[in-house]
């Protein structure tokens, strides 16, 4: 293991001792750490890059999407209280006068 000396104030390193102390540790330890984190910053970020490429590499392979259809926030809880088999549907977040298939939609808030 390599030794590193390093500058810092003086009201600083006793800042950091107090708080090494509470947490059951050390500054060389707490250093330590960082530096192996800053170290291999650069691994976890491929990492994370290749896993986002796999993500989509299967989202196309799933060969799914949204058949054309656009959707509106009204639209989806109207759609998601329907499929749940809600007979009234009361928000703040529709428009005042929606009929969906016969289920009266308001915003009392309006």
């Amino acid at each position: 293991m390599a030794n590193l000396t390093i500058s810092v104030a003086g009201d600083v390193l006793k800042r950091a001792r107090m708080r090494a102390l509470q947490e059951d540790t050390s500054v060389n330890a707490v250093l330590a750490g960082y530096l192996q984190d800053y170290a291999r910053a650069d691994d976890v970020r491929r990492d994370r890059l290749e896993a986002l490429e796999r993500i989509i590499a299967l989202a196309d392979q799933a060969n799914t999407g949204s058949g054309g259809r656009s959707w509106t926030r009204d639209g989806l809880v109207v759609e998601t209280a329907l499929a749940e088999g809600a007979g009234r549907l009361v928000s703040e977040d529709l428009h005042d006068g929606w009929q969906v298939e016969g289920m009266r939609v308001w915003n009392p808030f309006r």
